[in-house]
């Protein structure tokens, strides 16, 4: 016995199991639990802790892309537009056999905080015929600050990084931000 001051009744079950005469020691084994907040959520900030709001929103309308590079050798190209602002990732969907998308789609993302992420990122992938990302067609990274400056909405064609051609058309629209 591994444990002699402790009652027998409880052995089994804080030591752990009994094997033939010996206890396994040593080991913690337990159980956690997730359980969905069913309340409504209020979130208390210190005054001047960013531009948080939220009712903060950001509108993206990713409209379409044009002279995408094609990276697959023997498959045509279903491009499909991935955004991404802070933790919060959306997609559209995506458009078969083209190097030239139209998607007209538009993306919300909410709690938006310019001093906590400073931009937005639109990435465009090549899906494969299982629906898994492909090669990357090309990205755009666009700063919050310049659609704040220009009034808080934004259209504009932007041209690709990380591919020789390409460009994506996208609106901007910045609502709810001190």
């Amino acid at each position: 016995n591994l444990a002699p001051d402790i009652p027998s009744s409880l052995e089994e079950n804080v030591i752990g199991e009994k094997y033939g005469t010996k206890y396994m020691c040593g080991q913690i084994v337990f159980e956690a639990l997730y359980m969905p907040y069913k309340g409504k959520l209020t979130l208390d900030f210190p005054e001047g802790w960013g531009n948080f709001s939220q009712s903060s929103v950001l509108f993206v309308v990713v409209k379409q892309a044009r002279g995408l590079a094609h990276r697959r050798r023997f498959a045509p190209s279903h491009p499909r537009a991935y955004v991404a602002y802070g933790t919060q990732l959306k997609a559209t969907k995506a458009c078969k056999n083209t190097t030239n998308p139209v998607w007209d789609e538009k993306l919300e993302f909410v709690g938006i905080d310019v001093a906590l992420f400073k931009s937005i990122r639109v990435e465009i992938y090549c899906m494969t015929r299982i629906g898994r990302k492909g090669p990357l067609l090309g990205w755009v990274e666009v700063a919050l600050s310049s659609i704040q400056a220009s009034g808080g909405h934004v259209t504009d064609i932007f041209k690709l990084n990380g591919t020789p051609k390409g460009e994506i058309h996208l609106t901007l629209t910045l609502a709810g931000v001190v």
